[in-house]
Parts: structure tokens; sequence; C-alpha cells
């Protein structure tokens, strides 16, 4: 389904159309996405097959099995995936036990990129990014997808050591938020709300820890097709949305609990409460304290809200001259560490193999 059709097209027969009558409905043939009827567990979707043409990318046969059979890249990281895999998208049958498919396939993925890039190796947010690919995509597809948002669409130097990459998109953001919501510009800086204390898990995530699975399909289809522009444009639509409501707030802490809501799903009958990526614990004791309502963070599970949003975020005109120069500063950045290795040999060695295989994934820069 196109960006075109999907604008237009009635928001029930989307959610329809993507994921079946729920994302949390009990597995049938199959348990993950239903974007094509019929289809085998282990095949991927044609939208997702869609996704791998757009990226450039020409996967070079048994290369991701050679990963997933390379010995333990780190203890440490092997530990952090082993934990985060259960903490993803905790809701969905896939996922949802120890031994889902979804979890074991999860785990193979983000291991085999930790071998594939050990400069990257694994960071906490990449593991919603990889379920939702894995969502729609067999796993050695989503491992490819993974390759292609790292390298074509600059996302790895976001999750380098320092997070270089961060930083740089935080400034655009804020550049994009001077620009287009001036008054809650103003107020950001009056209270000193920095950027990256909302929008780190926008960007580690791009959304996915965020949006329900149906409604971020809706987007990640359109970043394949558009790249940041179509992060920018979500990212402005919900300030824009939320704006009145911030403005309104001088704590901090206040603000980004509204940017950064809580998720909360049932562990035996008892209600928990997570915060998507960063673990606040001040917070989310504060949360509690005040005997927050459920329906205080249902906003988060909206799906019909997520869709029409997202649909408005399409519609988002930015400023030429101001996106002009974020997109040349995205596609030129070289982060400093990365410059001064200058490809530092055992570092890179099995990137750079990699990518001679599978088309040379950087030559397909899309923005």
């Amino acid at each position: 389904m196109s960006v075109l059709s999907w604008l237009s097209a009635p928001v029930h027969s989307l959610l329809r159309h993507l994921n079946g009558p729920s994302t949390l409905a009990a597995p049938t043939q199959r348990s993950r996405c239903t974007c094509d009827e019929q289809l085998p567990e282990d095949v991927s979707c044609s939208m997702s097959r869609r996704w791998l043409l757009q990226a450039g990318i020409e996967p070079r046969a048994g290369l991701y099995q050679l990963f997933v059979g390379l010995p333990p890249y780190d203890k440490d990281c092997s530990h952090q995936i082993g934990l985060d895999v259960g903490r993803t998208f905790p809701n969905v049958p896939f996922f949802k036990d120890p031994d889902a498919p979804g979890q074991r396939m999860l785990g193979r993925v983000l291991l085999a990129y930790a071998r594939y890039d050990p400069r990257v190796g694994y960071v906490q947010g990449m593991n919603f990014l990889t379920g939702f690919l894995l969502w729609h995509a067999s796993e050695e597809d989503a491992f490819w997808l993974l390759v292609s948002l790292m390298e074509s669409f600059r996302l790895r130097s976001i999750f380098l050591p320092g997070f270089p990459g961060l930083g740089l998109q935080c400034t655009h953001l804020s550049k994009l938020i001077q620009t287009h919501l001036p008054q809650l510009y103003r107020h950001m800086m009056n209270v000193e709300c920095d950027i990256q204390m909302f929008a780190t898990d926008w960007f580690f995530t791009l959304f996915t820890s965020m949006v329900p699975l149906t409604a971020v399909t809706l987007f990640m289809d359109d970043f394949f097709t558009r790249g940041w522009k179509s992060f920018f444009q979500l990212a402005l639509t919900i300030l824009s949305k939320l704006q009145n409501d911030l403005i309104q707030l001088d704590d901090v802490g206040a603000m980004v609990q509204l940017l950064k809501p809580m998720r909360h799903y049932r562990v035996n009958g008892d209600v928990t409460f997570q915060f998507v990526y960063l673990e606040d614990v001040s917070l989310v004791s504060a949360a509690i304290d005040a005997n927050r309502e459920l329906s205080d963070v249902l906003w988060l599970e909206d799906e019909h809200m997520w869709v029409v949003w997202i649909r408005e975020a399409c519609l988002f005109t930015l400023d030429a001259t101001v996106f002009a120069a974020i997109l040349d500063s995205i596609m030129n950045y070289v982060p400093d560490a990365e410059s001064s290795m200058n490809r530092v040999k055992g570092v890179s060695s099995s990137r750079d193999d990699a990518q001679r295989g599978s088309g040379n994934v950087l030559s397909k820069i899309r923005f």
C-alpha cells in the first residue's frame, strides 16, 4: 500500500489491512503481521520485501548464518541482549514468552549485528527497532533491513560509542522546533527542557517503542521511502499536538513525562509500569505515588489516534531552506572517532566484507 493510498484510506481498513483485527489478537496461522493472506510464518511480507528493494540491498546468501554461528562477541553485550529481548513488545504473543519464536529470532538478529559491527555492538533501543522488523520480515531479511537502517539511513552514528549522531540529530530537531513551533521552543528554553531528555527514545527506536505496531508500520513504510523527512514531520506533529499542554507545565519532569509516557502491561494479573527506554525510577515512583489512573497513559496505545497523527505528519510542511541544511548535515556527517580511526583493522573488517557481498549498502543513500 503506497503512502498516497493509505493517506486516503479509512482508518479501520488500514488497521485491518496491516495487522488484522488487532496486533494483540491470539496467534493464528501467522503470529506476526497479516499484510498478506495465508503467508507462512518464516516468509517476509510483501511490504518488508519492498523495503529491501527501496534500500538497495542484495543480501549475500549465507552471510547472516555466518554471523549467527560466530562465537559470542562480548559477554556483557550478550547478557544485555538476553535481558532486553524479554522486554520487547511484551504484550504481543509473537514476543511475549521466552519460548516464543519472536524472542529467539530477536536475540539471534541482535547478536548477529553485534558481530557484524562490533564498533556499535548492541545498544538498548535496537531491540524495539529489530523487533518491529521481525514483525514483518523473515529473520535474515530483518537483519539486512537493520543493516540498511544503520548504513543507508545513517542511524549508525546515533549508536556509536558516545552517541555522536544523537547530539547532531537533536540539534536538528531543536532547529525545526524553533522554526515551526516558536512558542513551544521558547517555553522549553525557559524551563531548560533539553531535547535529548525526550527525543532520545524517538531517535534510537524510530518511534517503534512508543507507537503501536499497526500505526508505526505506516510510519516506517514512509520512512523507507522518504527517510528523515518523515521522522521530523512526525516528531513535529507530536509536539504540535501536545504543545498547549506542554506550555502549561513549568516542571521539566512533567514535560518529559508527557512526551515519554509510561507503557503499562500485565504480569500475572498485576499492572506493571515501565518506561519505554530509559527506566527512570524516580519518575516511575512519582507517577505511582500520585496514584495516576491507567487512563492517563492509555493514549499511548490508541492505534486510531496514531494513524491519524501519522497521516497528518505526511502533510506537515517543513521549511525548505532549514531542512535542506539538515539533510546536507546528515549526509556528510562523519563522527570524529570514525574518521580518526581510519577504519582500524579488526574493528570494521566484518562490516566491509559484508558490504562488498551485499551490494554495497553505503552506496544507496536515501533521504
